[in-house]
């Protein structure tokens, strides 16, 4: 009876996690949803009895809007793709390496950028990348080369979400690379294959789930970025982070900025999907 008791007590531990994450996650959620299908009223941040799906109407009737989720998604989709060519080759260093000190060194090299403010780093690849006076701008005009217009458009917000995002994608590989079984790779080096055969027919398959983990965390970090778009773009460049921020603390449409939380929430949501059935398929055709 007494071991009975304290197993079913230590259910009791779950609720004060359980009644936070309702509180801070199911409940803003639910308020959001609610307040997404209300009619638009400037200034009003109250839950309505009238639903209605005039914000959603306005949202794909409006290239402005419909166009702004379409370049967070190409946006989106380039830093992914950045991501995985410059993440892989360093996680896949970071795990094999087997000296201590070289991986200790190369994650405080990673964890290094986190540990910066964003504006502050941003503000700094703004020093570097500036159109008149950046580092590399200098560069090319004492070697007689033309400028390069590396921010204030599309090219600066992807290189600020690569730069935001990247240490979210090494260290998604690095705990697959450490403890993939290095037998499969020396089986087939003894059946002839050469080191980069082995790698791209064994290595790389077997680590192909965390790619699309590591790819899923980076779609959605950079689909809802704001802070990497307003500073690295312009207003030329709009994204759908940036209108909500609009919506909400410039013209005052809560109804409308909800709708478009909720637009971005869908759109993460689907690619948590996408990404877990395409892992599911893989891992059974796999294995």
């Amino acid at each position: 009876m007494a071991a009975t008791t304290s197993r079913d007590g230590t259910y009791l531990l779950l609720v004060p996690a359980a009644a936070m994450f309702f509180l801070f996650m199911i409940l803003p959620l639910l308020v959001l949803f609610v307040i997404g299908f209300n009619p638009p009223e400037r200034g009003l941040l109250a839950v309505q009895p009238q639903l209605s799906l005039e914000n959603l109407v306005r949202f794909f009737t409006n290239p402005l809007f419909y166009g702004s989720l379409l370049t967070s998604l190409q946006l989106s989709a380039i830093t992914v793709v950045f991501d995985v060519l410059l993440g892989f080759p360093l996680a896949y260093i970071m795990a094999r390496t087997s000296s201590p000190r070289v991986f200790t060194g190369l994650s405080i090299l990673v964890l290094a950028s986190m540990q910066l403010d964003m504006t502050i780093r941003l503000y700094g690849m703004i020093v570097i990348f500036g159109n008149n006076n950046g580092l590399i701008n200098q560069l090319l005009v004492s070697l007689g080369l033309p400028k390069l217009q590396l921010i204030y458009n599309r090219t600066g917000i992807a290189l600020g979400l690569v730069q935001a995002t990247l240490p979210f994608m090494v260290f998604s590989l690095i705990s697959i690379l450490r403890n993939l079984d290095r037998s499969y790779e020396q089986a087939a080096r003894s059946l002839g294959a050469s080191r980069w055969r082995a790698f791209f027919d064994i290595t790389l398959p077997l680590a192909t789930p965390a790619v699309i983990s590591g790819a899923v965390i980076v779609f959605s970090l950079s689909i809802s970025s704001y802070i990497v778009p307003i500073l690295l773009g312009s207003s030329r460049v709009s994204t759908i982070s940036m209108h909500l921020y609009q919506q909400v603390s410039e013209m005052g449409f809560w109804q409308f900025g909800s709708a478009l939380g909720l637009i971005m929430l869908a759109v993460s949501l689907g690619a948590i999907l996408v990404s877990f059935s395409l892992s599911q398929r893989y891992a059974g055709s796999r294995f």
